[in-house]
């Protein structure tokens, strides 16, 4: 947790167009995985230019891909099309997740303890930065009125 909390520290203040490449490049290789590994993602990559493509993914082809929607996560994730058929064993066993439901009906997904690790991570930095925040508000000075 430490070494994530020190990256996260680190690239925080990387230039906007380094953050961007750097965000791309793994949204590249995710969305190969993805490609790869998921049915729902397989059956619909030619729709989207994602099958067999050579070049690298941009932000113009990204705004092109339609968004998830809970509907569709909940039907094809009931049916396991959503679920990558290929885990790394470097990402730890899969775990199911299950939202509350306050929407109407609740949603079911998997993640890999990595995952849940970063997301825990993000979690932390967060409440960190807000603490900090916080803070820093109430030692400012204040003027009387």
């Amino acid at each position: 947790m430490l070494g994530l909390q020190y990256m996260l520290a680190r690239t925080q203040w990387w230039r906007p167009e380094r953050l961007r490449e750097h965000q791309f490049r793994q949204l590249d290789q995710l969305l190969a995985h993805a490609v790869e590994t998921v049915p729902y993602y397989r059956e619909r990559a030619s729709a989207y230019g994602c099958h067999g493509r050579q070049r690298p993914l941009s932000p113009e082809h990204w705004r092109q891909f339609p968004r998830l929607t809970r509907s569709a996560i909940r039907q094809y994730g009931r049916l396991g099309l959503l679920a990558s058929e290929v885990i790394s064993p470097g990402h730890g066993r899969v775990m199911e997740n299950t939202t509350s439901g306050s929407t109407g009906a609740p949603v079911v997904t998997q993640q890999t303890e990595l995952s849940h690790l970063l997301f825990q991570a993000t979690v932390l930095r967060e409440t960190r930065r807000m603490r900090a925040a916080a803070w820093l508000s109430s030692a400012a000075p204040r003027q009387s009125l």
